[in-house]
């Protein structure tokens, strides 16, 4: 006895794919992917950025012209007495109640204290 024999419709059948364009499918769909979700990265970073642009960008406070003048007079006081001798120095500098700078010392450490100033990006005559 024989038995009957069924047969699967055509349209059921899976369909035979190489393996090959199988591979090239899956690496085209995971770039697509992967592409899509860092463009998508890269522009949630630049609207996080636009919208809170000081927490990406931490910057140092602007010193302000009384503590840049202290500086500049500890350095001109450091050179001095190093040329000379320790404590050889009485150079001295500060902000005026109506914000311009003053300085007390020689000829040389004034000229010290006016280079130091500009290095800052601070030349006295913006201040004075």
């Amino acid at each position: 006895m024989t038995s009957p024999r069924t047969s699967i419709p055509g349209f059921l059948k899976t369909p035979k794919i190489h393996l090959p364009i199988c591979i090239l499918s899956v690496m085209a769909l995971v770039l697509l992917t992967s592409t899509v979700s860092a463009e998508q990265n890269a522009l949630e970073g630049e609207v996080v950025g636009y919208l809170h642009p000081r927490k990406h960008m931490q910057q140092k406070p602007k010193p302000t012209l009384k503590e840049l003048v202290e500086v500049c007079a500890a350095i001109v006081r450091k050179d001095t007495n190093e040329r000379l001798t320790s404590q050889a120095s009485e150079f001295d500098a500060y902000v005026t109640a109506d914000g311009s700078v003053a300085d007390v010392g020689t000829d040389q450490e004034d000229i010290r204290f006016g280079q130091c100033m500009n290095e800052t990006g601070h030349s006295l005559g913006e201040w004075e």
